[in-house]
């Protein structure tokens, strides 16, 4: 049984942060280029591992992200100094694990797997959000399984988004 652990805290500061921001003008989403004077992220990323036993391994991945526009008073939308810059989660998570086993020679095993992603934003123009409506979430499951041959040939059969979350 062995376990390990790595965690990391981080801040992340950038000036002149060069962002599209999104407007909404007739019937039309036009992206404009423009730069935040600050950005800043400040963040916990966790990365965990942990064989139960010879065969079992489980894994737990993480970053959790406190990001704003520290600095952005000449958007294309106007001051959005505070706001939490578009398409980024305060949450992601990956989560897995895998069991290996020999079974008539060969070596073989399953693994599963399940991203997480908390809601963000589409746009960093509140006016547009509130129009469309749209916030990005995801929940996929992955899967896969394989055997090695006892030619050394690998065989493995895998499934990406197996529920068909659309996002």
């Amino acid at each position: 049984e062995k376990f390990s652990l790595i965690l990391a805290l981080f801040v992340h500061i950038v000036y002149d942060f060069e962002t599209n921001v999104l407007i909404f003008e007739d019937e039309q989403t036009l992206r404009i280029l423009s730069n935040a004077v600050e950005q800043s992220s400040f963040g916990l990323e966790v990365d965990a591992l942990w064989a139960v036993t010879d065969a079992l391994t489980l894994s737990f991945g993480g970053t959790f992200l406190d990001s704003e526009y520290d600095s952005f008073p000449d958007s294309a939308v106007g001051d959005i100094s505070g706001l939490t810059p578009a398409v980024i989660s305060d949450v992601s998570t990956s989560t897995g694990g895998q069991y290996a086993f020999t079974g008539s020679g060969m070596d073989a095993f399953v693994r599963s797997g399940w991203q997480h992603s908390s809601p963000a934003t589409y746009t960093d123009n509140q006016v547009l959000q509130d129009s469309i409506g749209f916030e990005r979430e995801y929940n996929l499951f992955n899967a896969s399984a394989g055997i090695t041959l006892n030619n050394d040939t690998d065989i493995t059969v895998w499934g990406r988004n197996i529920f068909d979350e659309e996002y």
